[in-house]
């Protein structure tokens, strides 16, 4: 018989009883994916150890944990999630109860999304497309200032010597966060004025905020997981919207593997390009990493720039 999840996490808090792997001497701070990976460091700077659950290469959706996983998050002095992203995450935190757990989407407002293109549950409603709830809150920089004032606002209020260090250092850093945070807010609301169009195709649908802030159209060929393929009938609604809306571009997301997409732009004679949805460590980071895509959707969407 198949163990439960919380009988395997029991099992693992057990094994976990060895000598910590975390280096001492400094308020440790648990991050499961790299958005907040670069959120810690930009709070926290040397004053934390940021212990990182990501696993290079693995799509932050699938995070399996490890026992040094259970060991650092029972050893942490603040454990950052996203509750709904990671299920293997929430489940931990609520086994594990760390000193401190902080939902850093607590004050953002989630977007529900159709699962555009996927094929419904047997027994499903054949009316009402399958939908699920889009955690690619990061993807807008107002919603990355609203986890950092929820992390600092959750450590602020915290209690112990460790807690009052991380909370020195992040009251001095947010606002330098913020500010860098509100100018990449205005290059995009700057960036995208003035476009020939406001529509882009993209492999799956990972941009629906940055989408929603900055007034743009996300036509995704498949739903939130890509990992299930398109309907043929949503890629013949795509290569419609294609003509509709001029679009001379098709874009698949970094570090995915995407022949349907790609398949769309030779049929129809678009350039391919890449965004990147920012859920593995991008080079340069997470600045550099929304840069680029607003380079790539300005020259997607024919706007001016300069």
């Amino acid at each position: 018989m198949r163990k439960t999840a919380a009988a395997l996490i029991g099992l693992i808090l057990l094994l976990t009883g060895c000598a910590s792997s975390i280096p001492t001497g400094k308020p440790v701070v648990v991050v499961p994916n790299y958005p907040l990976v670069f959120l810690a460091q930009e709070l926290f700077g040397d004053t934390a150890e940021i212990v990182s659950m990501a696993k290079p290469g693995v799509d932050p959706h699938d995070l399996e944990l490890t026992a040094q996983d259970f060991d650092a998050m029972t050893k942490a002095d603040v454990v950052l999630y996203q509750p709904g992203f990671q299920t293997a995450v929430d489940e931990a935190v609520q086994a594990v109860k760390p000193k401190l757990a902080v939902d850093v989407a607590k004050d953002v407002t989630i977007m529900r999304t159709t699962a555009t293109g996927e094929t419904p549950a047997p027994g499903a409603d054949p009316e009402e497309e399958p939908s699920e709830y889009d955690p690619h809150i990061w993807l807008d920089p107002t919603n990355m200032e609203k986890m950092a004032s929820a992390t600092v606002s959750a450590i602020e209020a915290a209690q112990g010597d460790n807690a009052k260090a991380l909370a020195e250092t992040a009251k001095t850093k947010a606002p330098e966060l913020a500010k860098k945070l509100q100018d990449l807010d205005s290059q995009f609301t700057a960036g995208l004025q003035g476009c020939e169009r406001t529509a882009f195709v993209v492999g799956h649908e990972a941009f629906g905020y940055l989408a929603k802030r900055y007034g743009l159209t996300q036509i995704p060929v498949s739903g939130i997981d890509p990992s299930v393929e398109p309907t043929a009938a949503r890629i013949a609604e795509v290569q419609a919207e294609i003509t509709q809306y001029g679009i001379t571009t098709a874009f698949y997301v970094a570090g995915e593997a995407d022949t349907v997409t790609e398949s769309i732009a030779n049929d129809m004679h678009l350039s391919l390009e890449v965004l990147d949805a920012v859920e593995l460590e991008p080079e340069g980071g997470y600045l550099a990493a929304m840069e680029r895509n607003l380079t790539a959707l300005q020259q997607a969407d024919g706007c001016p720039i300069g």
